[in-house]
């Protein structure tokens, strides 16, 4: 433990033993000092080689070891620290963590972390697909931004649960993604009244045994498709037959005569041209 002007500062227990010898020690805003050297800081930062090559305050403070105060929590610090260092890899399997961490490698100019923590946040796009978009639009990185837009589109993106980290987004950004998902809304909406796509639930009037038909269902699949498109997002899997087809289109698919039993809809070709307008939908967010 180390005292100064009254307050109580820990140093860190795995650095003080990594580095004996360092002069530099960073100071957390938590009051935790990290000895390291400063061959090691200057090597990873191109922010701190600076810092560190510029004239000393007086001739008095040569050879003496510097104390630099970042604005840094100790656990960002040691994550951060422990990866320039090759002491060990902070753990990088929530956002909560990684943003941080991300804030400050992206302040101090190391490039080594950000690589690291853009391919940590490649496994979290389908548990947090907005976060990871928010971090990796900032960072301009097209490829993560693209894949977390599009796993978005399996969520209510206006639900009270989205509100909080929609809120975090930058304008341009949050833009994208409304337009993304507004985009698909108008063009499943034109599709499923397009009679030349569906032609039996769109052909009012069509009679069968001297009845009207009954597409109330086919209208039903409609209303959830346009309230509740990411139910449907499964049909447009390419190449994924196998996923279960949601209950609406099941039901609908059902549609018969209740005189003659004759089947209203052919099944395989509706589901499949049902299929066929998921996969036309866009995936993702135009880029840039």
């Amino acid at each position: 433990m180390v005292s100064s002007e009254g307050a109580t500062r820990e140093v860190h227990s795995v650095f003080a033993a990594a580095f004996p010898d360092g002069d530099v020690t960073l100071l957390s805003n938590d009051d935790v000092l990290f000895p390291i050297s400063s061959s090691t800081l200057s090597r990873a930062s191109p922010w701190f080689r600076t810092m560190l090559g510029l004239p000393q305050n007086s001739p008095e403070t040569s050879g003496v070891e510097s104390v630099i105060p970042v604005s840094e929590s100790s656990e960002v610090l040691l994550g951060l620290l422990s990866m320039i260092s090759s002491i060990s890899l902070p753990t990088l399997d929530n956002v909560d963590s990684i943003e941080p961490l991300l804030h400050a490698a992206e302040k101090y100019e190391m490039t080594m972390p950000i690589a690291i923590i853009r391919i940590a946040l490649r496994t979290l796009v389908d548990k947090s697909p907005i976060r990871v978009y928010d971090m990796a639009c900032r960072m301009s990185w097209e490829e993560e931004a693209k894949a977390a837009a599009s796993c978005t589109l399996r969520m209510d993106i206006l639900s009270e649960n989205t509100a909080t980290e929609l809120a975090r987004l930058e304008g341009p950004h949050l833009m994208k993604l409304l337009m993304l998902h507004e985009r698909r809304r108008k063009l499943v909406a034109a599709a499923l009244a397009d009679p030349n796509l569906f032609n039996a639930g769109n052909k009012f009037g069509r009679r069968c045994c001297d009845e009207l038909e009954d597409h109330t269902d086919w209208w039903a699949l409609k209303v959830a498709w346009l309230t509740k498109p990411w139910n449907f997002v499964c049909l447009g899997r390419e190449g994924d037959e196998t996923t279960a087809v949601p209950s609406e289109v099941e039901l609908m698919l059902e549609g018969k005569c209740p005189k003659c039993s004759r089947n209203f809809y052919q099944k395989t070709c509706t589901l499949e041209t049902l299929r066929g307008v998921a996969r036309s939908l866009p995936q993702t967010i135009e880029w840039p």
